[in-house]
């Protein structure tokens, strides 16, 4: 067998003396030798180099020693003491310091016999060096069965290519297969360093890392609430297209998990299902986990798939999990179609689907909101061109929704939106305006979203809006190289409404006043509410843009600030007050990797901050970083704000460094000064070795909404692993 991965080593003769060199010229001798190693190539000679070399032209054997080198050209080395060939057997047998070399894979030993015709051959107390990540090992006999597969026995092995492997195996006889990736080994013993950790009767896995079924490295965890958990991943390379991952995952607290991932992936299209179901002996009751997502691109269509569903609330907070976000409190499956059509002055999208809610904060979810299906049209182009950067652009929506809750009360809704855009530069910066009407429909059975209807009947809203904005800006060089920037901008908004309070509310919830929304015309998200009255919003933008070691300009620092004002009758949505929060937001980059951000709203009225979030970062160029936050928040007492959460005040750590080249630390925290106690906190160290690594992970949630009494938020776990060992998932 002649190895085919490429391998690393610096090769060289062996010993010293004079060299005689000689080229087998006879064509008989040649013929046979060709014949008798035909590889690869069908015409490549056989070069022989030994101090002394012997050639039997009637048998066409030869024998040579001294410094023998054998040596096809781009196929195969030999090296060794002394050599023979025979010519009729087509042999060859090499002893004292052989050394075979082909395309950088290395194989040493006191003795070899090769069987050129049928591929196959022996090596007495062999080491073998497979270049890259294919491994090292050695054995008392090994067997070469053909080109491609080679048997070991009373053998050792490392896929842990470095000097000093941290792992290796070693068994009673070893088959490496390079067709099909695999090493196949009886009696194995892993030894970490110098010390057995394990015994298996029989142990398969891939020779490179490539995909490759196999079991893969064990997950240990520690939890107050779950005990000990110990998780056996099974990998399983269906094909190239397709795999799964089947991971039994024993809890001492709670029972055994199954887990079940399945992957696929084609032209056009991927998915993935994943399941986690358990038989909680704890709670006594089956609980579980179960996601699909499926993403398509079909004759120019856009086709998202996503289901998600859990037996229970608390299930994504007792079980550590990567499915969904641990916060969630809704938890949505959809089906979506969407296409755009691009045109050069414009555009058309259309969308439709179907959404599904699961309410995990209700036990019988009965009233959680379903739209099946909706249906979604926006239609944007130029009514016209004029001169001096002057245009008038419409955009048209169109939406039908059709929801429903399982206690039976249902709406279908239709809404249509027509609005012009017009733009226009002017002397003192840009004037942009627009001008919409709302024509919303709806039909209503029962009593949805308490509505208080609780009857058939029909109902609608019509709604027009018109803003008118104009922004300017002032600029001048400041400090050299700086420019700063002065931009105020001001926008007047009046919307008409028809009576909303018979309307059911399913999206809109009323937004509280910051400056990434100052501007918007319409102070509610969603369609089932619109703003009603006239305001006019007012900020001003500061910008320090500043060039920079590279040559390139950044925005080293960028201010805004701003607020409303709305006249007498049109203040419900500020409090009853003429003005609303004050809101403001800055930014600072510097050189050095150190940013700094804050945005913050102010009651002048009460006089006190509302709410403040504020973060200190720095990052190098090597990835570390590490930021300091301080968040507070006063809820407000409208229930439809979105953010009439309780009263908070936080103060938050987030960092990953990379300490060394080995070791990587990852922290986040969050301590409560409103309760003077820590929320929670995660700390993960991880080090990282050529041919190992451990991870350790430990924290404690108690922001986590669960109804266990004794869930205490502990969490502890860390995963070892040996790189190389074992099978290789993707």
């Amino acid at each position: 067998m002649i190895p085919t991965d490429p391998f690393c080593h610096n090769t060289s003769n062996n010993g010293g003396g004079k060299k005689a060199q000689k080229l087998l010229y006879t064509s008989s001798i040649i013929l046979a030798i060709l014949a008798a190693t035909q590889l690869h190539a069908q015409d490549v000679p056989l070069d022989i180099e030994a101090d002394n070399l012997t050639v039997n032209k009637a048998t066409n054997d030869m024998s040579a020693s001294g410094n023998v080198v054998i040596e096809q050209e781009g196929l195969f080395k030999l090296q060794a003491d002394e050599a023979q060939f025979k010519g009729e057997e087509n042999t060859i047998s090499a002893e004292g310091s052989v050394k075979l070399s082909h395309e950088r894979d290395i194989f040493l030993s006191d003795r070899i016999f090769l069987d050129l015709a049928n591929k196959e051959g022996e090596m007495v107390n062999a080491t073998m060096d497979m270049a890259g990540l294919g491994g090292n090992g050695g054995a008392e006999m090994v067997v070469l069965t053909s080109e491609k597969t080679l048997e070991m026995e009373n053998g050792w092995y490392t896929n842990c290519d470095c000097n000093d492997p941290a792992w290796h195996i070693t068994a009673n006889s070893i088959t490496i297969d390079r067709d099909a990736n695999n090493i196949n080994a009886k009696g194995m013993k892993l030894y970490i360093k110098n010390n057995q950790v394990a015994y298996l009767p029989v142990w398969n896995q891939p020779l490179r890392q490539e995909r490759k079924s196999g079991f893969l490295m064990p997950k240990f965890r520690f939890s107050g609430s779950n005990g000990f958990e110990l998780e056996t991943p099974y990998y399983w390379n269906i094909a190239p297209d397709k795999d799964m991952t089947i991971a039994p995952r024993s809890i001492s607290k709670r029972g055994t998990m199954g887990k079940v991932e399945y992957r696929y992936v084609g032209l056009g299209y991927k998915g993935q299902f994943n399941s986690n179901l358990i038989k909680d002996t704890y709670e006594d009751e089956n609980r579980g986990l179960t996601t699909f997502t499926h993403t398509h691109r079909k004759w120019g269509w856009d086709v998202s798939l996503a289901g998600r569903y859990s037996e229970t609330r608390d299930f994504i907070n007792d079980f550590e999990q990567d499915l969904v976000d641990n916060n969630a409190r809704r938890l949505e499956s959809h089906i979506m179609l969407d296409r755009q059509w691009v045109r050069k002055d414009g555009y058309l999208d259309v969308q439709t689907g179907m959404l599904w809610y699961q309410d995990l904060e209700q036990s019988n979810d009965k009233y959680t909101i379903q739209s099946l299906p909706y249906i979604y049209a926006s239609d944007n182009r130029p009514l016209s061109q004029l001169e001096y950067g002057r245009s008038w652009r419409m955009q048209n929506d169109v939406r039908l929704d059709n929801f429903y809750q399982l206690s039976g009360d249902a709406v279908q809704r239709l809404d249509i939106a027509p609005t012009i855009h017009y733009n226009r530069p002017v002397h003192v910066g840009n004037l942009s305006s627009q001008f919409g009407v709302r024509e919303t429909t709806y039909i209503i059975q029962g009593d949805p979203n308490q509505a208080g209807i609780d009857h058939e009947s029909t109902e609608h809203r019509e709604a027009a809006t018109l803003s008118v904005r104009l922004d300017t800006k002032l600029s001048k060089q400041v400090m050299g190289s700086r420019q700063h920037t002065i931009e105020p901008s001001i926008e007047y908004v009046i919307n008409k409404s028809t009576d909303q309070s018979v309307l059911p509310n399913y999206d809109s919830t009323l937004r509280n006043i910051s400056t990434s929304n100052l501007f918007m015309s319409n102070q509610y998200s969603g369609i089932d509410r619109i703003s009603e009255g006239q305001w006019i919003s007012y900020g001003v933008t500061s910008r320090l843009i500043s060039l920079v070691d590279d040559n390139s300009l950044m925005e080293t620092a960028t201010f805004k600030i701003g607020q409303r004002w709305a006249p007498p009758g049109d203040r419900d949505d500020l409090n009853g007050y003429a003005t609303s929060d004050i809101v403001s937001s800055l930014e600072l980059n510097f050189t050095g990797g150190w940013s700094a951000n804050t945005v913050n709203r102010y009651n002048p009225h009460d006089q006190k901050i509302m709410r403040t979030d504020a973060n200190v970062t720095y990052r190098n160029k090597n990835g570390n970083n590490i930021s300091l936050g301080y968040y507070f928040n006063i809820p407000s007492t409208n229930p439809l704000v979105e953010d009439s959460s309780e009263r908070s005040e936080d103060v938050t750590l987030r960092s990953e460094l990379k300490t060394s080249n080995n070791w990587h630390y990852t922290q986040t925290a969050a301590y409560s000064l409103e309760n003077s106690q820590i929320k929670s906190w995660s700390t993960v160290m991880e080090y990282v070795d050529s041919c190992w690594s451990l991870g350790i992970k430990l924290g404690n949630n108690l922001s986590t909404d669960t109804s266990n009494s004794d869930y205490n938020g502990n969490y502890f776990g860390f995963i070892f692993t040996l790189k190389g060992l074992g099978g290789y998932g993707s």
